[in-house]
């Protein structure tokens, strides 16, 4: 957690903040292998936007359970929390130009309703999307996590 935070803050670009992720997801696999379905559960989940843990279980042709159990093993994470990370992600990407364009981010994420797309957001940044996206010193570029200042998380 610390040191992907750690390898969050250095990063100034998206591939630097791909990188730290995989990175992550490299020193928390518990195994020297991988299983094949998990690499292919996060080619799903990141380019083909499969972000329904039903659906990618499907297609993987196991059950829910067994899913989770082979992230959990491999991964360190559910594939609930993988598709959340991405979904943040998309989200983090978007430039909001009002309360009807979040409502349309919601639907685009594929979230069954706004608030739980809201809860997902704040949980993951530590604000809600409206408080985010009004937030210039944020949406300005926020992958330069150096030039935040603390007051930018003020209510």
């Amino acid at each position: 957690g610390d040191l992907l935070f750690e390898r969050f803050m250095q990063g100034k670009s998206d591939n630097d903040l791909l990188e730290s992720v995989e990175y992550f997801l490299r020193c928390n696999l518990l195994r020297e292998v991988v299983d094949k379905r998990v690499l292919v559960a996060q080619e799903l989940i990141a380019n083909k936007k499969q972000w329904n843990v039903a659906a990618l279980s499907a297609e993987l042709n196991i059950s829910s359970t067994a899913l989770r159990n082979l992230f959990k093993e491999q991964v360190g994470i559910s594939p609930k929390e993988c598709i959340k990370i991405h979904r943040i992600k998309q989200a983090l990407d978007f430039r909001a130009h009002g309360e009807s364009s979040l409502t349309q981010l919601a639907y685009h994420l594929q979230y069954f309703d706004q608030a739980h797309f809201i809860h997902d957001f704040k949980e993951s940044i530590g604000l809600t999307p409206k408080q985010y996206f009004s937030n210039t010193k944020l949406t300005f570029d926020f992958y330069n996590f150096q030039r935040w200042s603390y007051d930018s998380f003020a209510p």
